[in-house]
């Protein structure tokens, strides 16, 4: 890369109790030039946590935006950045001291297209308390995605799971005004970039050495509720999917989430309480296969009857 240091990009919301823990190994990074962080609307501590850092290190620019998702922040805070590679990681993703400096190397002045994806594994409970499922279930997820990159480099941009990735500063700009991310779409916005960034040509690698670790942070109640969201988002991303991209409910599917669908469907409260209280039971024992099991099932037969009932409701 003809640039000797980067821009790192960081869109927050609510999360003040980690932002000082993001910030600082990246400002330990000769490769860093500047961390912008936006404030995409918190209404807690955020704020104060972002005037601190800036106040204590004059490469911190600190951005604040009404809430308008992950999208928008992403967009001002590239446009505030000065740096021509842009670094985006999440707000929750915890990076190393040379992280920065591994994204830097991976870019070259004859591949201006290049999107260079890193790896950012959620930092696993040890050992584990019972109704830790969603970092297990959420760790499995994210170890098959990082396969299927490195069986299939064409997946990097199809199936895109942002966090932690750089790319040049005005290829994102480009890219992304093309197709406006819908609000709507707050669970899918990193596969919409990918998109985005596919059809101006851009071409996409993963790297497993630019490590950085994943704070992973849901109680089971918060899992199963973003396992709803997700479902019903999913079903909107077929009004804007290219047409290699098919967007069905097969990644739900199968005998058993299909009649555990039909029974959330048919006495939800009742299914609820019966599959959760399988998983906790299970949990309590420290029957962790079980417990994993059970609460997957839940997962995709939520997810499922989610994505069913929002393709009937807007077919």
């Amino acid at each position: 890369m003809e640039s000797a240091a980067l821009s790192v990009v960081i869109p927050t919301y609510r999360r003040a109790h980690l932002l000082p823990e993001v910030v600082a190994p990246l400002l330990a990074d000769p490769a860093v030039r500047e961390v912008v962080v936006v404030d995409d609307g918190s209404d807690d501590p955020t704020p104060e946590v972002c005037l601190t850092l800036s106040r204590s290190d004059p490469r911190v620019t600190v951005v604040r935006e009404e809430n308008a998702g992950e999208a928008a922040a992403r967009a001002a805070g590239a446009e505030t950045a000065s740096s021509e590679l842009l670094l985006f990681l999440d707000d929750d993703v915890v990076a190393t001291p040379t992280t920065a400096t591994g994204h830097l190397c991976r870019h070259s002045a004859d591949e201006p297209l290049r999107v260079v994806l890193g790896y950012m594994p959620p930092r696993q409970a040890v050992p584990r308390e019972p109704g830790q499922f969603p970092l297990v279930i959420y760790g499995t997820d994210y170890e098959k995605a990082c396969a299927r990159y490195e069986a299939d480099p064409g997946s990097v941009l199809r199936d895109l799971w942002g966090g932690n990735f750089s790319l040049r500063r005005t290829v994102f700009l480009e890219a992304s005004a093309h197709t406006a991310v819908p609000r709507e779409l707050p669970y899918h916005q990193d596969q919409v970039l990918g998109w985005q960034l596919r059809s101006f040509g851009c071409t996409g690698i993963f790297d497993r050495a630019l490590g950085a670790e994943h704070r992973y942070e849901r109680s089971p109640d918060q899992f199963f509720v973003d396992c709803r969201r997700r479902g019903e988002a999913l079903a909107g991303l077929r009004a804007i999917a290219p047409d290699d991209v098919e967007i069905d409910p097969r990644a739900y599917s199968g005998p058993a989430v299909r009649q555990a669908s039909r029974i959330l469907s048919l006495r939800p409260d009742v299914a609820r309480q019966v599959l959760r209280w399988a998983t906790t039971s299970a949990g309590r024992v420290h029957w962790w296969p079980m417990e994993t099991r059970v609460a997957k099932l839940l997962r995709n037969a939520e997810s499922y009857a989610a994505f069913t009932g929002a393709v009937a409701d807007h077919p």
